[in-house]
């Protein structure tokens, strides 16, 4: 890897219990330059980790919102929480497209909520009237809740996912077993038909067998 040179003032050779405790310190230099090697080669691999994560998690969340465009809600002076539609007010369309904080007036926040890196959506928060503008310590907590929403959305999906993965997986083995009870095939292929739909939800179900021999 390297040498470690030491030289002395004085034209006399090392006693051998310098010569020791010289190449005893050359080892744990050895040492120190390998361990800082492997703290940077897992930090590249946590790093690669990471953004594989992120990119799977966007996708994940981009295949989500095409089934449910537009998902929003809106919650109310007094707690009660309503579906919102249409086009994106300008502050949380401004939030969302810059990936920052936007402040469209004195009362309104609009936040981008990130996750993963990715930005999914934003929050648009309104104080009461007459209350002054956003205090710097306000816009700090606003952003930990952010922070909070946007780590308990990507729990549901996660969960989500986990559940249907989970239930995906009990219908192919119920399909698997169904293959192995019948002795001839035209049982199975009468059950088949009805373990797919609860499988897929296709619109159509059709199976048949080519003649035999099979056509090369």
């Amino acid at each position: 890897m390297g040498v470690l040179d030491l030289q002395s003032k004085a034209v006399v050779d090392f006693q051998p219990e310098e010569l020791s405790a010289l190449q005893t310190l050359a080892n744990q230099v050895a040492i120190a330059i390998e361990n800082a090697f492997l703290v940077r080669q897992n930090r590249e691999a946590l790093d690669a980790v990471q953004r594989a994560y992120a990119e799977l998690s966007g996708q994940a969340w981009e295949k989500s919102l095409r089934a449910q465009p537009n998902l929003g809600f809106r919650c109310n002076v007094d707690g009660a929480i309503q579906p919102v539609s249409g086009p994106w007010p300008e502050d949380m369309a401004q939030a969302s497209t810059s990936g920052q904080a936007f402040q469209a007036q004195t009362a309104g926040l609009a936040l981008p909520i990130r996750i993963r890196g990715q930005v999914a959506g934003a929050i648009s928060l309104l104080k009461p009237k007459d209350s002054g503008e956003w205090l710097p310590e306000e816009i700090e907590l606003a952003e930990t809740i952010n922070d909070r929403l946007a780590a308990a959305l990507e729990s549901a999906r996660l969960y989500e996912e986990t559940r249907r993965r989970a239930e995906r997986e009990r219908l192919t083995g119920q399909i698997t077993a169904a293959c192995a009870r019948p002795t001839t095939p035209t049982p199975f292929f009468k059950r088949l038909p009805r373990s797919c739909a609860r499988l897929c939800k296709p619109a159509r179900r059709v199976f048949r067998l080519k003649g035999w021999p099979l056509d090369r």
